[in-house]
């Protein structure tokens, strides 16, 4: 009868060391599906704050996939937000950004609507289309999201919805400002104290703004 060969001391602990990392991706593969979906949701945030964008890629989505539906949007939002931005090694991908971040629009998300927006009017990665840019901004602004109200009266300002609207502007941007958005009250002290685009100046109102951002700056500190 044939003798077996020994098995190598240092070629059995490598299989030994094998064996157990195999387990041991078994073993937390296991425990990271077995996470509810509000958990997968919190790992994916601990590790984006942590700059391991490579595992919060991983537990987002997850996340997105759950049948929570609430954690299923945000996640979306979150992860098509990375995508978008990248950053430390993790490469922008504008189709996955605009996927992952529609799935949250449709969704109803005015964070989501707004970024998609945004995307959609810079085309970084994906083709500019300022129709849908102009379509998300509107259905964000709808819900009352600062951030795409002063968006909103920017391009109405500079045109890009037809001919500038100066009243219109002014309304959009008072409901952001309303909201303590600094860019839109800087932007209606300009319009104020200066009358811009045959708007009518206004002192009262300038200094009614310029008291609330300073205000604002005092909390900020």
């Amino acid at each position: 009868m044939k003798k077996l060969k020994k098995i190598p001391y240092l070629t059995h602990s490598l299989f030994i060391l094998i064996i157990i990392s195999l387990f041991g991706i078994i073993y937390f593969s296991f425990k990271d599906f077995m996470l509810s979906p509000a958990e997968q949701f919190e790992m994916a945030q601990t590790a984006e704050r942590d700059g391991s964008l490579r595992k919060a890629e991983r537990y987002y989505l997850m996340a997105t996939n759950s049948d929570d539906a609430n954690v299923s949007k945000i996640a979306s939002y979150y992860l098509g937000r990375l995508y978008k931005t990248g950053g430390d090694g993790f490469e922008v991908n504008g189709r996955r950004a605009e996927m992952f971040l529609e799935q949250a629009a449709l969704k109803g998300l005015p964070q989501a609507q707004y970024e998609l927006a945004l995307l959609y009017d810079v085309g970084d990665k994906i083709p500019e289309n300022r129709e849908k840019a102009i379509k998300w901004m509107n259905a964000s602004a709808q819900q009352g999201y600062a951030d795409a109200l002063y968006g909103l009266g920017v391009w109405a300002e500079r045109g890009y919805l037809g001919k500038p609207n100066m009243a219109k502007v002014v309304i959009l941007y008072e409901q952001a400002a309303e909201q303590n958005h600094i860019y839109a009250i800087t932007s209606l002290i300009a319009l104020y104290s200066g009358g811009f685009n045959g708007f009518p100046e206004n002192k009262e109102k300038a200094v009614y703004w310029m008291n609330k951002l300073t205000e604002l700056k005092k909390a900020q500190k």
